[in-house]
């Protein structure tokens, strides 16, 4: 929202056409805007932890005890979900060492691992998992930062979101020929993990699956899965149409002729990587693509580029230059975001929309040009803690700001 500052000097500042000032130089946003960002943030997070139990409502929990662990679960239509015991462990006493989840309890037979079984059991290093099993269930096992083998059995369809996630010392993991889908950031942050088979019959791959894994240097898949594909140990769609996920480990990238989309989150987390050049073909950067990339200090964009995602290349702390091209219309929210070494910039003409923060915290960033072809620019953050910009100019004949 713009902020009615006439009959101020803010030289420098963009304004509407009616005189509404929406950029000032070195102002920086409300803290109040932050503020509400973290408690919706912080609101989010307690209702993910809360799933658990939300989602298994609606049969009676109850325990059992095997080989000296006692196990909370809950039986529905015959069959049973290890879940979590007033919000913690599904286990009791916590688990430590190596640990194999019961075939049956109460005389049912476990199908599923509930959202949130094992969260935060730092001390189990081994889990096999028994045949029937056919889910588990998001956050399962996430922050078992000691867990460095896990047996999933043929029987598992479903993999959940962060369901592996943080488990430091995972070294090795076999996914079932017979799984069919694997949640966003299900192994992210696994930092040991250096390959990964995905099978045949996975139609499904969330969003930043393997990101921050800073060992993972192949990501290979089954030739005969009809939905994704592998080149040189790089995931793409199976038309190789879409790069979806580039191995953290490595430090250089050749994308190859025939690739229209940059995947969201494709190489997210690639501290590693220095320089990238993005072939003619290629349309669209999406959500998060190069996010948190600290190492990448250039990039190459091809002329055909038409639009830059939220959180594209945010916080690529080295990156000091970028050309965008003419062809780009709009470039997403907190799209560049935290790149404080940026000290060039130049906006292409034909952008149309620049995203709310899209440059915060750019802060070598001395002026910089709005093209006449501007018609939103979001937030009135956009330039925000760019603590080196002194002026804003506005090309003539743009017809929103001046």
């Amino acid at each position: 929202r713009g902020h009615d500052l006439r009959g101020r000097e803010a030289e420098g500042g963009v304004y509407e056409a009616d005189g509404t000032l929406v950029e000032v130089p070195g102002i920086e946003e409300p803290v109040a805007d932050a503020e509400q960002q973290f408690a919706y943030v912080v609101l989010v997070r307690e209702r993910q932890l809360q799933d658990g139990q939300a989602a298994n409502a609606e049969a009676q929990q109850q325990q059992a005890t095997v080989d000296g662990y006692t196990w909370s679960y809950r039986v529905k239509n015959g069959e049973a979900m290890i879940v979590t015991a007033n919000g913690r462990c599904a286990v009791s006493p916590s688990p430590k060492g190596d640990v194999s989840i019961p075939s049956t309890l109460g005389g049912a037979k476990v199908t599923s691992i509930g959202n949130n079984a094992f969260r935060n059991c730092r001390g189990l290093t081994s889990v096999t998992i028994p045949e029937n099993v056919t889910s588990i269930g998001d956050r399962a096992f996430e922050w078992c930062c000691e867990l460095k083998s896990v047996t999933i059995p043929y029987s598992v369809r479903n993999i959940g979101e962060w369901a592996f996630s943080n488990c430091h010392a995972l070294k090795s993991v076999t996914i079932p020929p017979n799984l069919e889908r694997i949640g966003g950031g299900a192994f992210i942050n696994c930092r040991a993990l250096t390959s990964v088979t995905i099978p045949g019959k996975v139609v499904c791959i969330g969003g930043a699956a393997f990101a921050y894994c800073s060992a993972l240097r192949q990501i290979n898949v089954d030739a005969g899965n009809q939905t994704f594909a592998s080149i040189d140990g790089v995931l793409y769609t199976k038309d190789r149409s879409v790069l979806l996920a580039f191995p953290n480990a490595l430090t250089s990238v050749r994308i190859p002729k025939g690739v229209a989309n940059i995947g969201g989150f494709a190489f997210e987390g690639c501290s590693g990587l220095k320089s990238v050049t993005i072939p003619e073909g290629v349309t669209t950067i999406e959500n998060n693509a190069f996010k948190e990339c600290g190492g990448l200090e250039s990039v190459v964009m091809p002329s055909g580029l038409k639009k830059i995602g939220s959180e594209a290349f945010f916080n690529c702390r080295s990156l000091r230059s970028i050309a965008i091209p003419d062809g780009v219309c709009e470039i997403g929210a907190s799209a560049f975001q935290g790149c404080g070494e940026l000290t060039s910039l130049t906006l292409p003409q034909g952008l149309t929309k620049i995203g709310y923060h899209a440059f915060r915290g750019v802060g070598k960033l001395t002026s910089v040009t709005i093209p006449e072809s501007v018609t939103s620019i979001g937030g009135g953050s956009v330039f925000s803690y760019c603590g080196g910009l002194t002026r804003i100019n506005v090309a003539e004949g743009n017809q929103k700001y001046a």
